[in-house]
């Protein structure tokens, strides 16, 4: 919510002086473009993302601190008119081990063109979570999460394996500092 101050005008003197402050609600959805840091502990990941240009820029940085048990992820997934478009996450497994997408290319990931037939209306799912390293029970256990400013701040349930779970573009750096991303292989939108 914004604060939006008015003058009460054409009154008595004593009441000309009065200001009110009236709560003006923000915008009802997100940015079709932003940028954000979270700092879900130990480290901090980043995400910017554009509409016009198709594109997105994730990165991970867990700090060397981070226990050998665990990842962290940067997320985004935008939303479409018919459901949602498929996940991107960056993940770093390795303490100290910064991942980004497009590493030693222009840092983004550029998204098909025209969307795969789909209209993207906003930017639904953001967030920087800190997760178990190991699959189990259908999923990794998350132990802290945060949304990204500017989405909607729609939850995030799922936590995609890299190069498994097909409704997600992942890329991953291990605990060895060897990653592994399904890069070439950018998915299209789904309901």
């Amino acid at each position: 919510m914004r604060t939006k101050l008015i003058w009460a005008v054409g009154f008595p003197a004593c009441v000309a002086a009065l200001v009110a402050q009236v709560a003006v609600p923000g915008p009802a959805h997100a940015a079709l473009s932003g940028s954000d840091h979270t700092f879900v502990s130990p480290g901090s990941q980043y995400a910017y993302w554009n509409a016009s240009f198709r594109n997105i820029q994730l990165i991970s940085s867990p700090t060397s601190s981070m226990s050998t048990t665990r990842c962290m992820d940067a997320m985004l997934d935008w939303q479409v008119t018919s459901g949602h478009y498929d996940a991107r996450v960056i993940r770093s497994c390795q303490p100290g081990g910064q991942e980004s997408t497009d590493p030693g290319g222009n840092g983004v990931w550029i998204e098909p063109s025209g969307w795969g037939g789909a209209t993207v209306t906003d930017m639904q799912k953001g967030w920087g979570m800190r997760i178990n390293d190991t699959y189990s029970g259908g999923n990794f256990a998350w132990y802290a999460k945060e949304a990204f400013a500017g989405t909607l701040g729609v939850e995030y349930d799922a936590r995609p394996r890299t190069c498994i779970d097909k409704f997600a573009r992942v890329r991953t750096k291990y605990q060895d500092g060897h990653t592994e991303s399904c890069d070439s292989d950018p998915r299209d939108a789904n309901g």
